[in-house]
């Protein structure tokens, strides 16, 4: 459902807050799988790739900083819906302790 406030036409999600575009993205949470998320992408091509710089062998403050960044791109009020792509189960089911983390209503995850 579209809404409109004040002349701004936007999307309502569950969190009170609001998107003004509605994309669909797939975001690769570590460089080793760059090439499927864009694989999945270019197969839709309304769907936008967030590719990954970097990911692998991250650990400790490094590694909740990542998630964090991940779970705010993947939880923003533009983003429809996230398909999270990783070869670790780890990165895949971790879930950072901080606000806008995954949600799990509008992320899914692939590993």
């Amino acid at each position: 459902m579209v809404m409109s406030i004040e002349g701004l036409t936007g999307y309502p999600r569950e969190n009170g807050r609001k998107g003004i575009r509605n994309v669909v993205a797939v975001l690769a949470a570590a460089d080793n799988v760059n090439p499927l998320a864009r694989h999945l992408c270019a197969r839709n091509p309304s769907v936008v790739c967030l590719a990954a710089s970097y990911g692998r062998g991250q650990m400790g403050r490094d590694f909740e900083v990542s998630l964090r960044a991940m779970a705010g791109l993947a939880a923003h009020p533009n983003v429809a819906s996230c398909l999270v792509v990783s070869l670790s189960q780890k990165a895949a089911s971790a879930s950072p302790s901080s606000p806008g983390s995954w949600d799990g209503r509008r992320q899914r995850f692939l590993s």
